[in-house]
């Protein structure tokens, strides 16, 4: 509980604290400075909550000192029982408690969530790390100075002393003043021994508190001039008060809430497990604290006349409907994204551009229309704002069946293992190696004379293609066979994750009772929770990579709360605005000191350090027969690599990406997985493993659509190197598909593997067809349950860069017959 408590209402304020320092030091170039400016701007802005508890402080104080008279003259006439009953009743007739005596630390109390929001700050910011301000030579550790021998924190001491002086002077009780003091000295100990950045923030907190009583005491032996104060109608300014509030919640719902629940939740299986939890109830922190904020700014730190008031409403209303507006039908096209990072750039073309210029002006005007028709506004923000809170637990429930079910293969999930790299010298050895979006025209031109000589014994299919243009209804495919292509699927009508998970269980499970040792590194779109328990064996399956962080550090994954909230205001922004919220995935929360997107150096990491690990750490030791198949997504966004293949999420874009029409990004990453390849074989070859190693290299779907005569992402690199074999790289322009390599290595096994028809390369058909299709989208969300939303069906055969071997064709089951003659082929016999 105290975890739950600490994500919705700590975590939050933790964030917009470390946000604010950030800024603040952009400004100042001095963190010492900075927490200083911090500490001002969080006394300023609870200015008036401080006034009001101090105000309520010093009426229950002069009401317990009018009762403690009256009570302290009955002591001298009644006994104990009449004396008790009397003061009940006064205490009944005044409203009044013993324990409201504690009213007066309330104010204490409104600083406490920010001491604890910031003393998280500051024990994860690496960045004070020997940082030095004025005596203090390291913000992260206790300041020091010698005196006669000994070290001494002064600013605990400074703290100590400001409290003390505050507590004297404002209090007017001598038990008012002992609670001062004890407070003080409790500060004493506790922060005594912490780092000075913390110490210094709450030394500033207690010298603003300090000059504020200054101020009150001065004010009130000067008081302002009598004059004839401001008669607000609180009455008629009720409703529009009350709609100010509504529809600053309901922008806080969207932005914080709706929206990032239904991003995070569209990927659940691209995060943690165990953040999912945390996340979104750090997105409700965000909400609340968020609403708090903008509303005790516009309806309670300023008295404003009427006039103001039905201006902002009006205001607020517009806003509010430009938000709906750009949220549900404006949603603008860039592509799927990744990791938070889009496909396309974020640019406002033309079209875009002359939308804002009709929407702005449209919504002010119905706001005018609309605004006096109070009732109407705040009931229909009301549903407005049921209609978000029951879409977001809508969200938050399949976040917790998600995690529920997956909960239970969490373990075997994350494990590591050494084995996943490991060859066999005495025994056969299968590696199917699919690199996720590689893109068969840009390999290509990519594959100069120098890689192809370390592509010994390869066969270069350069007419290969895919059925799909997305991972989704193409990649289980690629390691089951045609059976599983997603036209397929949709003929049998079966569960899609279900369908997934079988088809890769079927190929594994076939090879580990034929005596194999199966590896795995898996990736979207099965999942452990589908996948193990259809398995024989999950040892070695994994969908985490041990091999993350084997060479970059900058490995760091917070919660993704600056991606999800700046999600959250793009989608309600206007497409002008939007690029400045999203800045090539540098969001509009990314704090400047972290210099980039810590999701895109997360997840662009794994799949670098996995194909390095291919290149510089395969082994030699296994003692059975392996099959390895490896998702690497080094090839898809988020990219961070730059043109000397280093690690550097900041320079990745090529001038060469326009040029083939890629994703900014793509280029770069291409060609450092065709140079880490060539080496992952140079490395078989030192290990003596390249001859006995059956060796598939492929991809999903490719990454452009500018050179294909239907303009999609059906061309892939297809490489094969068959067992022994020698020579420089052949080229095979035969029509093949990816879903046909698993007919190719399923041939090792006796029985061959279920639904998968006979080696494509001893049975390659006369006038061969393949179909390809489009989707509606690459996530479940997407399509159907039990079903793939496809459009754009073709036939192809021979040179697919020839216009005229394309074929549209419908979608129905006998267009769709292929060269795979059967929706259900009973499994193959030998």
């Amino acid at each position: 509980m105290g975890e739950y408590l600490y994500y919705l209402f700590i975590y939050p304020l933790q964030q917009v604290l470390s946000f604010g320092l950030d800024q603040l030091y952009t400004l100042t170039h001095n963190y010492g400075l900075s927490i200083i400016a911090l500490s001002l701007l969080v006394n300023l802005f609870l200015l008036k909550l401080f006034l009001y508890t101090d105000q309520k402080a010093k009426e229950e104080n002069e009401l317990k000192a009018m009762l403690d008279t009256r009570i302290k003259a009955w002591k001298r006439v009644y006994s104990r029982a009449k004396l008790y009953a009397f003061t009940r009743t006064l205490y009944r007739q005044h409203s009044y408690h013993p324990i409201y005596a504690l009213r007066g630390l309330l104010g204490l109390g409104l600083q406490l969530p920010f001491f604890w929001a910031m003393y998280e700050v500051i024990k994860s910011a690496s960045y004070l790390n020997g940082v030095g301000f004025l005596w203090i030579s390291d913000l992260k550790a206790p300041d020091s100075v010698e005196i006669f021998g000994l070290s001494v924190h002064i600013l605990p001491l400074l703290m100590t002393l400001l409290t003390l002086i505050n507590a004297l002077y404002s209090a007017k009780s001598l038990g008012a003043k002992i609670q001062g003091i004890a407070i003080a000295l409790l500060f004493l100990l506790l922060l005594y021994d912490m780092p000075s950045s913390l110490v210094l923030y709450w030394t500033c907190n207690m010298g603003f508190a300090l000059l504020k009583e200054l101020y009150k005491s001065a004010k009130a032996k000067n008081p302002p001039a009598k004059s004839t104060p401001r008669v607000l109608d609180t009455q008629a300014l009720a409703p529009y008060r009350s709609t100010i509030a509504l529809i600053l919640s309901n922008l806080c719902l969207l932005a914080c809430v709706f929206t990032p629940f239904g991003l995070y939740t569209s990927d659940l299986g691209s995060f943690s497990l165990a953040d999912i939890l945390p996340t979104l109830l750090s997105l409700c922190g965000f909400y609340l604290l968020a609403s708090f904020v903008l509303i005790y700014l516009c309806n309670h730190i300023f008295s404003l006349p009427m006039l103001a008031v039905k201006t902002l409403a009006t205001l607020l209303l517009a806003l509010l409907l430009l938000a709906l507006s750009y949220t549900f039908i404006f949603v603008g096209d860039y592509g799927a994204m990744s990791f938070f990072i889009f496909d396309r750039p974020v640019i406002a073309t033309d079209t875009q551009k002359l939308i804002d210029y009709i929407a702005i002006p449209t919504t002010i005007i119905l706001a005018i229309f609309a605004i006096r028709y109070q009732r109407a506004i705040i009931s229909a923000n009301k549903i407005l704002s049921i209609v978000l809170v029951v879409s977001a637990l809508f969200y938050a429930s399949k976040a917790a069946l998600y995690a529920q079910k997956n909960a239970a293969f969490a373990t075997l999930a994350t494990k590591t293992s050494d084995k996943i790299l490991d060859f066999a010298k005495e025994h056969r050895n299968i590696l199917v190696l699919l690199l996720d979006r590689a893109d068969g025209y840009t390999i290509h031109k990519l594959l100069n004379n120098e890689l192809r000589s370390h592509f010994s014994g390869f066969v270069d299919f350069s007419n290969a293609i895919s059925s799909g243009e997305d991972t989704l209804p193409t990649l289980t495919s690629v390691i089951a066979g045609e059976y599983y292509a997603a036209y397929h699927i949709n003929a049998r009508q079966e569960p899609l994750a279900k369908a997934i998970a079988q088809g890769y269980a079927s190929t594994l499970n076939s090879f580990h009772k034929a005596g194999f040792d199966t590896r795995a590194l898996l990736d979207f779109p099965t999942d452990p929770a589908h996948l193990y328990p259809l398995l024989d064996s999950t040892q070695n399956i994994l969908f985490d990579s041990p091999y993350r962080g084997l060479y970059a550090t900058q490995e760091s994954q917070t919660l993704p709360l600056n991606q999800l909230i700046s999600f959250g205001i793009f989608r309600l922004s206007t497409f002008k605005l939007r690029r400045d919220v999203y800045r090539r995935g540098a969001w509009l929360f990314i704090p400047a000191h972290l210099q980039t997107n810590h999701s895109q150096i997360y997840y662009a990491l794994r799949p670098i350090s996995e194909m390095k690990a291919l290149a510089e750490h395969s082994s030699a030791n296994a003692t059975a027969p392996t099959f390895t198949f490896i998702h690497n997504s080094i090839t898809h966004n988020p990219y961070a690599l730059n043109a000397q293949c280093s690690f550097d999420s900041t320079d990745f874009i090529s001038p060469n990406d326009e040029a083939f029409g890629l994703p900014q990004g793509h280029y770069n990453s291409e060609k450092c997985a065709l140079m880490w390849v060539a080496q992952m074989l140079d490395r078989l070859k030192e290990l003596g493993v390249y001859d006995n190693t059956e060796i598939f290299i492929t991809a999903d779907h490719g990454a452009q659509k500018t050179f294909l005569p239907t303009k999609s992402k059906h061309h892939i690199p297809l490489f094969y190197k068959p067992f022994n074999a020698k020579g420089a790289m052949a080229q095979d322009s035969r029509l093949i598909a990816n879903y046909d390599i698993p007919t190719i290595f399923c041939a090792n096994l006796e029985k061959g593997c279920p639904n998968v028809a006979p080696n494509i390369l001893e049975h390659y058909p006369n006038d061969r067809e393949i179909i390809t299709f489009s989707t509606q989208g690459w996530r479940f969300e997407d399509h159907k349950p039990n079903a793939f939303i496809l459009y754009n069906f073709h036939k192809v055969r021979g040179d697919m860069y020839n216009p005229h071997n394309w074929q549209k064709v419908d979608s129905s089951p006998t267009s769709l017959e292929s060269t795979f003659h059967s929706h259900t082929p009973k499994k193959r016999e030998r």
